[in-house]
């Protein structure tokens, strides 16, 4: 399940490019990362359920992006990442994505629940996690996420 978690992160990352997240897609997202990571916030998989924050991705994916729910040649570039990709592809570049977003997970542990504290999110970080979790889905050499992931430890030092 968490695999599909990941993947509908990235969809609605995928969806969101070149845009500015909607509340309710910010709030998944962070909802989505925090819970991503249960085995260092196990109160969050008290709080919420992954099924249900799958459902909230799909929901804001298609808030972002809502002219692909009724696009009649559908092309598949804001659905799920499948994450098999990233079993399958070399170790150097799975461990890098793999360390993304667990790194992305992490910086949405520590931050305060976004239906309490939607004000305290700069948009550089909202968009950065945002960007990253696109180019998780889009890489394809584990050099490219380098940046984002010296990035993202800055955040969380």
């Amino acid at each position: 399940m968490r695999d599909k978690l990941l993947g509908a992160l990235v969809g609605l990352a995928r969806a969101s490019e070149g845009k500015e997240l909607l509340p309710e897609a910010r709030e998944a997202m962070l909802l989505g990362l925090a819970y991503s990571r249960i085995d260092t916030c196990p109160a969050a998989t008290e709080k919420y359920d992954c099924t249900d924050l799958i459902s909230r991705l799909h929901e804001a994916r298609l808030l972002m992006s809502p002219d692909c729910a009724a696009c009649k040649c559908p092309c598949g570039r804001t659905d799920d990442y499948d994450m098999e990709e990233v079993y399958h592809s070399s170790d150097s570049l799975k461990e890098a994505k793999l360390q993304l977003f667990e790194r992305l997970g992490d910086i949405a542990v520590r931050l305060p629940d976004p239906k309490s504290a939607p004000a305290e999110y700069s948009p550089e970080l909202i968009s950065f996690l945002s960007e990253s979790l696109f180019l998780i889905g889009c890489t394809f050499e584990a050099g490219q996420l380098a940046g984002p992931l010296e990035r993202a430890d800055k955040y969380l030092a």
